[in-house]
Formats: C-alpha cells, structure tokens, sequence
C-alpha cells in the first residue's frame, strides 16, 4: 500500500519532470511578461511578486477545476452508457461510489504537479513547501481512489448469486482500516521526511496498545472470517440467540456489529464475536426444506382413559378413519383369546381398546390427510410422561408452509378440530380450574 502511494506519486512526478525543462525559460517569460503587467498597473515594487504568483496560483487551479470538471462529466456520461447493461452493472457502482469523479482527478493533479516548480520560479522554500503540500494531498487521494474501489467492489459482488448473502461489508471494511492505516503512516513519513517503512517498524512496541484499541475489530474480523468460512449465517437468515434475547433476520453483517431485524420491526444491534460466543439457532434449514414443525400436546385428562364396549366400537366404526383399525384390532384380539383359551365374556377380558387409543389413531390418519401436511416428513402422534396436568399427545408433524401467517393459520385449523373431537371418544381436556372467589353479601 505505503509502496504504492510513493509508486503513483514518483510516476506523477517523473511525468512532468522532463517537461519541466523544456518549459522553464518559456514560464520564465510568462512570468516577467505579467510581472511587466502588474508593473504598468502601478502595483508596488514590494508586493508585485506576491500578487503575481497569487494571480498565477488562482490560474493555475481554476484551469485544474476546468479540466476536472469536464472529465468527470464525460466520465460519468461514459459510465452511464455503459452501465445501462446488465452485464457491465460494474460500470453503474462505480457511478454510486463517486468512483468516475475521483478518476477524473488524476489529470488534473498531473497538471497542477507540473505547474508548481513554475508558478514559483526561483523559489526553492515555497517550491519544496508546495510539494510537500502536492505529495500530502496525493496520498489522501490515494486513500480515497481505494476506499472508492473497495466500495465498488462490494457492491458489485453483492449482484453475484454467490455472494449476495455473505459478510462482504466486514471484508469492506477491513481493507478500508488497512488503507487508512497505512495512509496515515505514509503521511506521517511524509512530513517527518522518514520512509514509512522505518516507522511501521518502529510500531512494533506499540502493537498491544493497537490491540487493544482495535480489540473489537480484530475480533469482528475474525468472526467474519468464521461465520463466512462455516457458512455459519447468511444475509436474510432468520436466527434466534437465547442468551441476547435476539430473534428475527440478518440484515446486515459488518466488521463490528450484527444488525437483526426482530419481528416487531426493532432493530437488535449486536457485537459480529457474539454470533461464535454464544448457542445460536439458524432457522434456514426450515426454510430450505419449505416445511416447519409442529410439535404441540393435547392434555387428557386422565380419569376419562377407558377401555371401550362392542357398542362403543361399533358407533366408531362410522369414521372412516377408524372402521378398518377398529376391525383389525378386533381380529388380532379375538385370536389371541381363542389361542389362549380366554373367556372374552369375563370383565376382565373384554376388547383391549381404549378410546386414547383410537384418538390417538385419529389424529394421525386425519394429519396423513391433509395436503399442508408433509407425509415425506416425521408425523407421529406420542404419548408423553404423564403429569398432574394431565396426560401429553403430542402432535409431530411438519407443515408444507415456512409462511409464518399460513403455518399458524394450519395449526389453528389442526387444532380446532382435534380438540373439537376429543369428545367423540368419551375423554376430556384437562382444565386447571381454580374455585371462584365468592361473592360479597
């Protein structure tokens, strides 16, 4: 970088350097010539050389201004043209970064370069001051020209399918730290008159001071890299981080901080080292696969579990969803008890079936028929450990819809009916009911 800068400025300089002799005489004369000017105006012997080169000084940067302007015009109608294409969008950030306006700059600063050894002839001090001068603004031009260019390139790879969902404003932004670094450091050399290298390492004793400094870029730049490495989040990745209270989208990811998009709008604003840190969840395999899980309990209250009579079964048998199941049960009980010599008429002995069991028979055939429900995908319906609230079925299924209005809008509908249903099979829903408080007489 620091090579770099000294690379443009000495080929800046070299350019004119030669053209510097051939047109000193004939700046010579341009000089007496409008000295000579200012004498027939009567301006004083004492202040005639100030005025002169002040005079001199205003022609030179308006002409600079003029080329300028006129460069970045045709620039920017260049640029234009060409970036009404797709395929050359390149042309078009460039335009959105000020890119084509700092282009425009190399020319005029060749000109002006050239023009200071003249406009101060035979004046060594304000020569070598104003090169000074040139050789400062030159590195600041410099850090501009590249800072713009890391910025085009940020946006431009931003159209790219592969990289539209990585953290390139944290790459953005480290480059943008190198070359502000290394161009102050070039500056600095610049007015001590010491090569830039010397001072860089002259910086080695001060590095844990820079380190602490910039702990929470090195370590944002460090979890970029991870993040982007693993593929570990992605622009737009729905994420949920317990610890920080974070859930909802990734909008922005940058060298020192994560912006996530909650679903109440609010914009959560966290450290990039957070999303290593700390337990994160990624919701985009739900969003690949195009279905979300439900994994919600219906509690039974379990006083109401029975084992249910001929008649009952029959009555049941009505369902299309159960006729078949209730039969095949039927089948496989009567056999058994013909092979064992069992009295099927005793209490003990009657059919095996419970209606928790038939719900639960339901509710799967009736989640295995419905098309928002994926079939290619776990679908079971569970008991769980028994509580005092209750007995747990669990509903385990998964909807074809990652939509968040659709997918509750099928649950609710799922629900409605399950629950509607309980008490088709003689049980009951577990209510937490607590006594009223009684009235005051």
């Amino acid at each position: 970088m620091i090579s770099l800068m000294h690379f443009i400025s000495a080929t800046i300089a070299g350019s004119v350097s030669n053209a510097e002799e051939v047109i000193v005489k004939p700046a010579n004369v341009i000089i007496k010539n409008s000295m000579a000017f200012l004498q027939s105006l009567g301006v004083p012997e004492s202040s005639i050389y100030f005025i002169n080169s002040t005079f001199l000084v205003a022609v030179v940067l308006i002409i600079a201004f003029l080329i300028q302007w006129l460069s970045s015009k045709t620039l920017k109608k260049i640029f234009n043209r060409f970036g009404q294409h797709r395929s050359l969008i390149l042309f078009q950030d460039m335009i959105n970064n000020k890119l084509y306006y700092l282009l425009a700059l190399i020319i005029p600063i060749g000109f002006v370069r050239a023009m200071i050894p003249l406009v101060f002839d035979n004046q060594p001090k304000l020569i070598s001051f104003n090169l000074l001068l040139f050789n400062i603004y030159v590195t600041i031009y410099i850090i501009r020209l590249l800072i713009a260019f890391a910025n085009t390139m940020r946006d431009f790879l931003r159209h790219k399918e592969a990289y539209a969902d990585k953290p390139l404003d944290s790459f953005a932004q480290v480059a943008k730290i190198i070359i502000l670094f290394l161009g102050i450091i070039s500056i600095i050399g610049t007015l001590l008159g010491q090569d830039p290298k010397v001072l860089l390492g002259g910086l080695g004793a001060l590095s844990a001071v820079f380190m602490l400094i910039f702990k929470d870029s090195i370590l944002g730049f460090v979890a970029s890299i991870q993040v982007s490495v693993n593929d570990m989040v992605r622009i737009g990745d729905w994420i949920t981080i317990p610890s920080l209270d974070a859930d909802g989208d990734v909008i922005k990811i940058s060298l020192t901080t994560v912006k996530i998009k909650a679903f109440d709008n609010t914009i959560i604003t966290l450290p990039t080292y957070s999303l290593i840190n700390n337990t994160m969840q990624n919701w985009r395999g739900m969003k690949d696969t195009g279905c979300r899980r439900v994994k919600r309990a219906i509690r039974i209250k379990q006083s109401s579990i029975k084992f249910l009579t001929v008649e009952e079964l029959e009555r049941m048998k009505e369902i299309a969803f159960l006729s078949e199941y209730i039969s095949r049960k039927q089948k496989e009980i009567t056999a058994y008890q013909t092979k064992k010599g069992i009295d099927n008429h005793h209490p003990t002995h009657i059919p095996a079936i419970t209606n928790i069991a038939l719900f639960e028979h339901y509710c799967a055939q009736y989640l295995y028929q419905r098309n928002d429900v994926s079939s290619e995908m776990t679908l079971m319906v569970r008991q769980l450990s028994p509580e005092p609230t209750g007995l747990p079925v669990e509903i385990y299924a998964f909807v074809t819809t990652t939509v968040w209005v659709k997918y509750e809008a099928i649950v609710t509908d799922i629900f409605d009916h399950l629950i509607a249903f309980v008490a088709f099979f003689d049980l009951e829903i577990f209510e937490n009911i607590t006594n009223k408080t009684p009235e005051l007489s």
